[in-house]
């Protein structure tokens, strides 16, 4: 019996089961559709037969064809099984494009998570513009509390295709704060620096709940998240955790040889780096084999150290020099000179000498370096009467006949005394040096 002369509204559903099926396994797909279309007007129950003739042609292998079959008979009642088709068929922008114009909310949630799950979230990108910002207002209407930090990413991707990058930058961040794992919340702290870095100075602000989120809070978040990572690498997942303090999280990372990732957390979270130039000043005096920590500092270049406290000497060099602190430098030279490690290295000396000179000569004058001490007192002098010395700079010279330490050079020719006292030969013309450079300056002082 042909399907146009059918019989009652029942549809025997033989004519599904058995007829268009013969017609499928021969190979002769058109009739088969053709069987179907004309099988289904005389139904009264449109639904009830093209469901299962549709689910019989994709289950033959036709998916297709049974796309086909729905979109001829265009029943409101099939759009969920043909979005289920367009979603099986590998037809996304289609399937997306449904589920928007029935507003099902459903459908939009099972294409998104089909998305997410085979990590194809970016097809959202691919769309057409309108299509994307239907999309992109349903995701926002939407949203949980509890969903997935990964359609947060594909809702900031939304914006960021439509140059809306203040409202990128806020949902990267929501999206960094549902994170699971440090990594990925560095990345999404980075993307929405990032964004905020495409707008105007004055709008680089974010507020999240109670809290405002301008450039350098989010630096401070990225510096603590990369120097968690680092510490994950040294000593494994369970180094350390996200509340713990900015302190104790310097000290993980100076136990672990972490030195830049240390410094970087000193800068951003404001945190004195006394520790960390202490730590190194330690490795810098002090003879060991540990070599491990210096592969984990990018700042050190990684050939030419002949020993481990080599390295640290050099890294302290790059922090000091950074810092341009005297009074941090002074604190290291006196801690190198209490090891006993001698002489201070040049560099050292002159970050200090460039611009406070008086404090060089009394630390030396501490730690009984008195060779060093005459040198360094006899170019403060010569400085002071008008002698070019590119190694230390006193502003107002005219004036500094009010300011010379003269306690520190009083002490300096008592201790030259006493050595030459003992029979040191060279402290004894040390002495009649120093004796005249003073009574040549007290001289200019007079002058002036």
């Amino acid at each position: 019996m042909a399907p146009g002369h059918s019989r009652s509204s029942s549809c025997d559903d033989s004519l599904t089961r058995y007829g268009p099926r013969r017609l499928l396994e021969a190979g002769r797909s058109e009739e088969a559709l053709n069987w179907l279309l004309l099988a289904g007007q005389n139904c009264q129950q449109r639904e009830e037969f093209f469901g299962p003739a549709a689910h019989l042609l994709a289950e033959m292998g036709q998916p297709a064809l049974s796309l086909r079959l729905l979109d001829a008979v265009d029943l409101p009642s099939m759009q969920r099984a043909r979005f289920l088709l367009l979603l099986e068929a590998d037809q996304l922008p289609e399937a997306l494009r449904l589920a928007l114009e029935t507003q099902d909310k459903d459908l939009l949630h099972v294409l998104l998570a089909a998305l997410r799950r085979h990590r194809r979230l970016a097809v959202l990108l691919h769309c057409e513009s309108a299509l994307a910002d239907r999309a992109c207002r349903h995701l926002e209407q939407s949203l949980l509390p509890g969903d997935e930090p990964s359609l947060l990413d594909a809702l900031a991707a939304l914006h960021l295709r439509a140059a809306r990058f203040h409202a990128a930058a806020s949902v990267y961040l929501d999206a960094a704060h549902r994170s699971t794992s440090t990594q990925q919340r560095l990345q999404r702290l980075l993307a929405t620096l990032n964004c905020l870095h495409l707008l105007p100075p004055h709008r680089r602000v974010l507020r999240r709940q109670a809290d405002i989120w301008d450039e350098p809070a989010l630096l401070a978040h990225v510096a603590r998240a990369r120097a968690l990572l680092a510490l994950q690498r040294v000593q494994g997942e369970a180094a350390l955790s996200e509340g713990d303090s900015p302190a104790v999280l310097v000290h993980s990372l100076i136990r672990a040889g972490l030195f830049d990732e240390a410094m970087a957390v000193c800068r951003a979270l404001a945190q004195s780096p006394q520790p960390v130039l202490e730590a190194l000043t330690f490795r810098a005096t002090h003879s060991s084999a540990d070599v491990h920590w210096i592969q984990c500092n990018d700042s050190l270049d990684q050939a030419g150290y002949r020993s481990p406290d080599e390295a640290a000497a050099r890294l302290l060099q790059l922090y000091l020099a950074q810092l341009d602190s005297p009074d941090m430098t002074r604190a290291v030279a006196d801690q190198w000179l209490r090891a006993g490690k001698s002489p201070l290295p040049a560099w050292m000396a002159l970050l200090i000498k460039r611009k406070q000179p008086d404090q060089l000569l009394r630390i030396l004058l501490q730690h009984g370096r008195i060779d060093d001490a005459i040198r360094v007192a006899s170019e403060i002098l010569d400085t002071l009467m008008g002698a070019p010395c590119p190694d230390i700079h006193i502003e107002r010279r005219a004036k500094m006949h009010q300011w010379w330490p003269h306690q520190s050079i009083q002490q300096l020719q008592m201790a030259v005394d006493a050595l030459s006292e003992q029979g040191n030969h060279s402290a004894a013309r040390a002495r009649d040096e120093m004796a005249t450079k003073v009574d040549k300056f007290v001289e200019w002082m007079h002058r002036e």
